[in-house]
């Protein structure tokens, strides 16, 4: 028969701590080089059989959405390795399209209103994102040039393209992530970066300044 049995309560001996989006954004400007596989056995380094990896770069437990690197393309120890390295974007979008509709354009200016504030948030928190955006990165469908410090000696992103990127709507954001060049070039040359996180604002609401929408967030 069924009977009731009561758990005691445990703790792990071990607390996990995920990473915070500073964690993020450190390994996003982050240095890497392509080094020797440091988890190769001391006969493999000493015969000069152990594979190079891309430094910093944990390939069994990787938790950084944005960042994606391809060791397999090191050809030499101490080289740059952040052209082997994708990064991803953080998108925003409203879930209304603005359109003819008055309810539903007043849904669409308090979700606009909510993404814009959100945005802003994000990059006086983490001013590295806008800020130390190189200027000098060039990345076209034949080659991709990518600088080293700000000139100042502190740290930068790695490409060109804007970290954060916004949408006119969640059916864009749809739209632009089943695109056949997604993650590639399009017909003007453009490079569509993948997209490590989308965020949608929703629940309407007016446009005023201040007005949160109530409990309609949707994020």
């Amino acid at each position: 028969s069924l009977k009731a049995v009561i758990v005691p309560a445990t703790y792990p001996a071990q607390t996990i701590i995920p990473l915070s989006f500073q964690d993020y954004v450190t390994a996003i400007v982050a240095k890497r080089q392509c080094i020797v596989d440091p988890t190769a056995s001391a006969g493999a380094k000493l015969l000069g059989l152990a594979p190079l990896v891309i430094s910093g770069i944990d390939y069994v437990d990787w938790p950084v959405p944005f960042v994606y690197c391809n060791s397999y393309a090191c050809r030499e120890r101490n080289e740059d390795a952040r052209n082997y390295c994708t990064y991803k974007i953080l998108a925003l979008a409203p879930s209304s399209a603005n359109n003819a509709d008055n309810n539903n354009n007043n849904n669409h200016a308090g979700e606009v209103l909510r993404m814009q504030k959100f945005k802003t948030y994000v990059e006086e928190r983490y001013p590295i994102v806008v800020t130390n955006r190189t200027a000098t990165t060039t990345t076209t469908a034949t080659a991709t040039t990518t600088a080293g410090d700000d000139g100042g000696g502190g740290q930068q992103l790695p490409f060109d393209y804007d970290f954060i990127q916004i949408f006119e709507s969640n059916d864009e954001l749809n739209e632009y992530v089943t695109s056949d060049n997604y993650g590639g070039w399009d017909e003007d040359g453009r490079y569509l970066p993948k997209v490590a996180i989308g965020v949608v604002f929703g629940g309407g609401g007016g446009g005023d300044e201040g007005d949160d929408g109530g409990n309609g967030k949707s994020y």
